[in-house]
């Protein structure tokens, strides 16, 4: 009777912490390195640098659409008048959007 209760009281000491050193090692975080040639990193800077400026040139075109549907609407239930001058007509200058000018 004693050998089965030191048997029992044993094991249930030991298992919690067995089982704490399997959790400890599944946590571990792993992280690989990729080595690139400087033409593969610059091409991959390049793109990146596109894809910024095409969404901000996205998002400010958005914005100007939209403000121009909404006044729009806005004359075709009459509820103003007032036409759009000619300096909210204009476009923004391209430093201030950081969008890439297109080639012509």
């Amino acid at each position: 009777m004693k050998s089965l209760t030191l048997a029992t009281l044993l094991i249930t000491l030991f298992t919690p912490l067995a089982s704490i050193a399997a959790d400890s090692q599944q946590d571990i975080e792993r992280m690989s390195v990729t080595y690139r040639s400087p033409m593969d990193y610059a091409i991959y800077q390049y793109t990146t640098h596109i894809i910024s400026m095409f969404k901000l040139q996205l998002r400010a075109d958005i914005h100007i659409q939209a403000r121009m549907n909404s006044l729009q609407m806005a004359q075709e239930q009459g509820v103003t008048n007032n036409t759009v001058s000619t300096e909210q007509q204009k476009n923004i200058p391209i430093r201030l959007t950081r969008a890439i000018k297109s080639a012509d």
